[in-house]
């Protein structure tokens, strides 16, 4: 009870202005009022002949302007005051309140605004803040990684210096429509196979750059192999296998490292196990490889980064580390 206090009334800027002109109006409303009847009171005094005086009940008990007194200053405000009262355009929130109604109507079953997924229409909670929309024209943000729809899918790499990938996001996609790039996004996705993407990838390689390069015999070939198994063996991901489905998925505490992991796993790299202080990573091509979990470094805001140490089958001692860019590029400079 102690923190419960009134719903503050919501107002959109126009009303604030409307009400800041009619507060000013109202203001010089009486100030000719006052004038008004002051002026009034003083032509009475000294310019009404006695012989023009009504003989009604209002004059016989004083009950009029022609006083000459302050009774008759205040009787003649308002006088004035009734006169002139439409000087203040009180019916315009009247007007206002019928125009955002019939708003409130169109909003409420405009189809631009119905999310079909969820068969969910536009809802105007408060009527009265209508003009409000359509007014942002910038929008800052400090970065902070919150994602909307808590979704992250693996789009583009960079190994060694080369970058692959042509994935594009939903802004990306509308940029292309308002520039007309749109049909060079559309040809990509369709000659890559979009639709046979597994989930949380949507890699695009529509040139084949990837899969020649991971085919050669020199370093870059052994660097998206090092790049491969770095993804499949860093991670705190946990495998929870279905047994509806007789299928296994991975399971995350964050998007990105369920990206990351799904994304190895579409490379030919699937991590299949974790127990017992070992991990395996099933590789295409060569069958189960086994690491022996050393050390666990998890991932935090002071830190900003994540490692592990590992025992390859080679017996050499490997720690891996993921993280933030502007953590990595100190390491980096020193």
């Amino acid at each position: 009870m102690q923190a419960s206090h009134k719903t503050p009334t919501k107002l959109s800027k126009a009303i604030e202005i409307i009400n800041r002109g009619n507060a000013l109006l109202m203001m010089i409303m009486l100030l000719l009022c006052v004038l008004g009847a002051v002026w009034d009171q003083a032509w009475v005094t000294s310019s009404s002949p006695s012989y023009l005086v009504l003989d009604e009940p209002s004059v016989r008990l004083g009950l009029n302007a022609f006083r000459g007194d302050v009774m008759g200053i205040c009787i003649a405000f308002g006088y004035y005051w009734v006169l002139i009262s439409s000087f203040v355009p009180i019916t315009l929130y009247v007007s206002i309140a019928i125009v955002k109604s019939y708003q409130s109507y169109f909003m409420n079953r405009d189809l631009g605004m119905y999310y079909a997924p969820s068969d969910t229409p536009a809802a105007v909670r408060n009527a009265d803040l209508n003009d409000e929309l359509g007014q942002i024209t910038h929008i800052f943000s400090d970065k902070t990684g919150t994602l909307t729809a808590n979704e992250m899918n693996f789009r583009k790499m960079s190994i060694n210096g080369r970058s692959y990938g042509r994935g594009s996001t939903d802004i990306g996609r509308a940029t292309a429509m308002r520039t007309g790039r749109m049909e060079s996004v559309t040809d990509c996705q369709a000659s890559t196979g979009d639709a046979a993407h597994p989930p949380h990838v949507e890699f695009l390689d529509p040139h084949g750059l990837f899969a020649r390069d991971r085919a050669t015999r020199d370093g870059h070939a052994d660097a998206i192999q090092a790049f491969l198994t770095h993804l499949s063996v860093c991670h705190s991901v946990v495998l929870e296998r279905d047994d509806a489905t007789n299928t296994t998925n991975f399971s995350a505490s964050s998007p990105d490292e369920l990206a990351l992991v799904a994304g190895a796993a579409y490379f030919g790299h699937q991590f299949t196990e974790r127990s017992n202080g070992r991990a395996v990573v099933h590789v295409l091509g060569k069958g189960d490889v086994e690491f022996q979990m050393l050390e666990l470094i998890e991932f935090t805001s002071t830190r900003k980064r994540m490692s592990v140490v590992v025992r390859a089958l080679d017996n050499r001692i490997l720690l891996l580390t993921k993280g933030a860019d502007s953590v990595w590029l100190v390491v980096w400079i020193g």
